[in-house]
């Protein structure tokens, strides 16, 4: 066994609340930890002629075995479908990854090993928090233990949106950190968006330099093109580049960036207020698909039953989309993410505690549902930047009038279809302008990535892993964002499928 971890521990025994991957070894068995928001991607290697590897770095790892890679069909479709392969499966036939929360136990002698869940996060209600007021002040108190530790002889630079994540980080930055220890950035396709005025005023409330704009172009995404699909074994495609497009574009050397992700599975993204009954969500994707072999199908059901044989029904969470969701997505999107932009600059997430994850999906659903808690905090804790004074842009803007006001949510649906029908008639050269968006990528698309679409399906379809009825589905443009991020999801695809 190669063991070529870029960050791992050798350890007696493993804690669960120690981020990293953690090397337990004996005699006869070797156990390879992931932690529960898989802070470090590990992934395993082995055919006939190889023995088995075990790595984090995929850029490294594709550079290196790329003329022996195989295509997998199910991974492919699964990338697609959803924006990342299910359970231990990849993009590659024979490499494995292992998820979230799980040990894999590897035989010294033949190599072979086994992977299972450790921790399922199917965490009980905690019943004795029986007001907000109660869940406000435990999550306060975590929070506070947390940011409370932060160096502040260093200097830090951080994204600043117009939503709730960023401004709940800032309000706890502000007890400790000195406005000259942080650069803000706010990234965006113009100026003029609310993402940016709103980040502006919560900076100056909070008494902090106001960010720095940071224009997303289509060079943004082409260069993405170039780096994204290789760093994460096309688990994340080219338009998830903003952070590091940032980072590559700007003098960060010396600071460390503050990661505001997973926020959304801590504070109540998916969550409900009631218990939701409803199927295996990739299973609903399957069934509205005609393009997709009954085999595959059939394999990608079986990767979701592994995957949700830990789900317990009876624990707080509401539905089986929330567990996919904490346990699954958040992982193999946004701190794999996280642990990709580390190569451009080191980075520290408060919210990555294990401690402050099992207590906020003990907290009752009817606090946590639609990230509501957050508003309580700034309502308990920091009335002078409450959300009844002062707007927002969040992920929230888009579920409706009742979270972004009547006026606002109507009139970024109007634009939305007034521009569907310029962005079609026009080959997106024309669209009138949207404030309420942070990104243009269905203008991007039509206008400067038409071309790669139709390379990649092309290329795709070559291959025999997509027909031609799916081809040419894909090859036209759709009116609205529906379908958008899998055609973006395509054209990284081609790029490092053609490599290998």
């Amino acid at each position: 066994m190669k063991l070529n971890l870029s960050q791992y521990s050798v350890v007696a025994r493993h804690d669960i609340r120690i981020n990293g991957v953690q090397v337990v070894k004996s005699q006869y068995i070797t156990e390879i930890y992931t932690d529960p928001f898989r802070t470090v991607p590990v992934f395993f290697y082995q055919n006939e002629n190889t023995d088995l590897i075990v790595f984090s770095d995929m850029e490294s790892f594709i550079n290196d075995y790329r003329y022996e890679l195989e295509v997998d069909e199910v991974g492919f479709w699964e990338t697609v479908l959803y924006g990342n392969t299910i359970w231990t499966r990849t993009l590659f036939k024979t490499l494995v990854q292992l998820p979230a929360a799980c040990v894999a136990t590897i035989d010294n002698q033949t190599n072979e090993y086994t992977i299972e869940r450790y921790w399922d996060y199917c965490v009980q209600e905690d019943i004795s928090i029986d007001s907000i007021e109660k869940a406000v002040e435990e999550l306060d108190k975590h929070l506070i233990r947390i940011f409370s530790k932060i160096d502040v002889t260093k200097h830090y630079v951080m994204g600043m949106s117009g939503g709730m994540d960023s401004r709940i980080t800032l309000a706890y930055l502000s007890k400790y950190l000195p406005k000259e220890n942080l650069e803000l950035f706010t990234y965006g396709f113009d100026e003029r968006i609310l993402e940016y005025k709103y980040a502006k005023e919560m900076t100056e409330n909070l008494g902090y330099n106001p960010p720095i704009f940071h224009k997303l172009t289509p060079d943004s995404y082409k260069k993405a093109l170039q780096y994204l699909p290789f760093k994460s074994g096309g688990q994340i495609s080219l338009i998830h580049c903003h952070m590091i497009d940032f980072f590559t574009s700007n003098n960060v050397r010396g600071k460390l960036n503050i990661s505001t992700y997973f926020t959304d599975a801590l504070l109540g993204w998916e969550c409900s207020v009631d218990k939701q009954e409803n199927p295996n969500p990739y299973s609903k994707v399957l069934q509205n698909n005609a393009f997709v072999p009954n085999l595959i199908k059939e394999k990608i059901e079986q990767d979701a039953q592994q995957l949700f044989s830990s789900f317990n029904l009876d624990s707080n969470i509401s539905s089986i989309d929330e567990y996919k969701y904490i346990s699954e997505r958040n992982q193999k999107f946004h701190t794999y993410l996280a642990f990709i932009q580390a190569d451009y600059i080191s980075s520290v997430n408060p919210y990555l505690d294990f401690d402050l994850l099992q207590y906020c999906l003990s907290i009752p659903r009817k606090y946590r549902a639609n990230k509501k808690i957050i508003d309580d905090v700034f309502e308990l804790k920091f009335k002078n930047i409450s959300s009844r004074d002062f707007k927002n842009i969040s992920s929230r803007f888009q579920w409706g009038a009742d979270f972004s006001g009547e006026f606002e949510f109507y009139n970024f649906k109007f634009i939305n279809r007034i521009n569907a029908i310029l962005r079609f008639m026009s080959k997106g050269q024309f669209q009138v302008f949207n404030k309420y968006q942070t990104e243009e990528l269905e203008r991007i698309l039509y206008r400067d990535f038409a071309r790669e679409l139709a390379t990649a399906l092309d290329a795709i379809e070559e291959k025999g892993l997509i027909t031609l009825g799916f081809k040419e589905r894909m090859k036209k443009l759709p009116l609205r964002s529906t379908g958008i991020s899998e055609r973006y999801t395509l054209i990284s695809l081609n790029s490092l499928i053609n490599l290998c």
